[in-house]
């Protein structure tokens, strides 16, 4: 097994990974779009239940600020809130804020469910 803990913990192999530990299949991808991925992830997988490709989906994302020093280039940049709010679509808009999360999201078609906790509108 000699050089397999190079390739296991390359970012690009996780969704493999995670897929074939839960024995799930179908499409299974990082995707990675800089500050838009969860959002772009959750639109592919509409996409895909909408095609017919899948019946259900896994979605997740996760947003970590490891290292402080990319704050601080942000901020000299001029992108980030200098009062620490975020207002997307607002006239007063001024920036962004960096936060972390880590979500996981269950989508699949409403004739299949069980129970209906929201419903995605395109």
């Amino acid at each position: 097994f000699a050089g397999f803990e190079t390739l296991g913990s390359k970012k690009s192999l996780m969704a493999s990974w995670i897929t074939h530990w839960l024995g799930i299949k179908g499409p299974s991808y990082i995707i990675d779009t800089a500050c838009s991925s969860s959002l772009y992830a959750m639109e592919r997988a509409y996409r895909i239940l909408r095609s017919g490709e899948a019946d259900d989906m896994i979605v997740a994302g996760s947003q970590l600020c490891l290292n402080p020093l990319v704050n601080m280039q942000l901020m000299r940049l001029g992108v980030l809130s200098p009062d620490g709010y975020s207002r997307p679509f607002d006239i007063d808009a001024n920036g962004y804020m960096r936060s972390e999360s880590m979500t996981v999201v269950y989508l699949q078609k409403a004739k299949n469910a069980k129970r209906i906790y929201a419903t995605l509108i395109h």
